[in-house]
């Protein structure tokens, strides 16, 4: 997707715009951006930097952090974190985040405030590194929700890049992105005389794509291979869609869970899941199934006929009984908490695992 939206700001006249579409273009090849360059993105589209010259980062920077806009101890090419990068976004915007975050107007309570309402969405972590996407897609959200209106020539160019770019990269279906990923081991074990050699591996192509504002898919499959005896076993892997509105997200399709501890349920798992972000966490439930899992996928207590048959090699004239995960119904609800000034991570979980009776085990 990366590609295709570039390839078309590139048709852009640029002896107009040339300089700010280079400098969108570097923004989305960016893995982690710097405060420099994230303020100097968000005081221009909220309208903070008005002059008759075009600001530079450094200085897009100094007016941010001397308003306490941006964590304290933050430096210009320090790589901005999510938590951070939304206090900058609710003051140069002037959002409302509710009574604690007009009390305290830390980066902690912002985050929350972004989270709660819609503008960050998904799972997302406050210490994470911000993206060059993910700062443009913020920003174009943030517009969009507060109906700014720009009026001033390099303004208005942006809004109407951020149109663009919501056009190409949230609106619509064909915001894809295809991937392919190939994992493999080699194993040489024994002396000289006796030695033995193993290669197993997977191979996993995927497709993702964003469906209107909120949606989103994410569609995989593996291939795995071995050798000594030399097989191969196909899986579907994570295969889900995900829907995000407001403090809400919704997921249904196989999907990884895991408990806290990684003790009773672990790995991918077909069903649906709820999740509800508050100011004093996220709460979730959800319901999931085994049965249709290749067996090395869903990591759960076996019996011990349960656990001989996951070891067992897949026999193809007797497939659906050495292919298969045991079958299960799990549900579970589940409260996290990131308390402590974010430090730590306090997750609570109710799980109950029912399982379905099975002649063959």
């Amino acid at each position: 997707m990366k590609i295709f939206l570039l390839c078309f700001l590139l048709v852009v006249p640029c002896f107009v715009f040339g300089q700010t579409a280079d400098r969108i273009e570097r923004l989305l090849g960016q893995d982690k951006v710097s405060y420099r360059d994230a303020a100097l993105l968000v005081l221009e589209a909220s309208g903070r930097l008005e002059s008759a010259r075009q600001a530079s980062a450094d200085e897009a920077f100094s007016f941010a952090m001397g308003r306490g806009w941006l964590p304290p101890g933050a430096e210009a090419n320090g790589d901005a974190m999510l938590n951070g990068f939304s206090l900058l976004v609710m003051q140069a915007f002037e959002i409302d985040g509710g009574y604690l975050y007009s009390f305290f107007k830390n980066p902690h309570y912002a985050y929350r405030a972004m989270v709660y309402r819609g503008i960050i969405q998904g799972r997302a972590d406050p210490q994470m590194f911000v993206s060059g996407d993910l700062l443009l897609y913020t920003v174009n959200r943030v517009m969009n929700r507060e109906q700014l209106i720009m009026n001033k020539g390099r303004r208005a160019f942006l809004t109407l890049l951020f149109t663009l770019f919501s056009f190409f990269f949230a609106n619509q279906l064909f915001a894809v992105d295809v991937g392919l990923v190939l994992d493999q081991n080699a194993i040489v074990s024994g002396t000289d005389g006796d030695a033995g050699f193993g290669y197993n591996g997977i191979f996993i192509p995927r497709i993702t794509g964003l469906i209107g504002d909120a949606g989103d898919f994410y569609i995989s499959g593996g291939i795995n291979y071995k050798s000594d005896p030399w097989s191969l076993v196909p899986e579907l892997l994570r295969t889900d869609f995900s829907w995000c509105t407001g403090s809400m997200d919704f997921n249904v399709g196989r999907m990884a869970y895991d408990d806290p501890l990684g003790y009773v349920a672990s790995g991918l798992f077909d069903g649906a899941r709820f999740s509800q972000y508050t100011e004093i966490g996220t709460f979730s439930a959800g319901a999931w199934y085994t049965g249709l899992l290749y067996k090395e996928r869903a990591k759960i207590e076996m019996t011990e006929n349960e656990y001989t048959a996951y070891k067992a090699a897949i026999d193809w004239n007797d497939f659906s009984n050495t292919y298969y995960a045991p079958r299960r119904f799990l549900a579970a609800v589940d409260w996290e908490h990131k308390g402590l000034l974010e430090k730590a991570i306090v997750k609570l979980s109710l799980l109950g695992q029912f399982d379905i009776p099975d002649q063959s085990y």
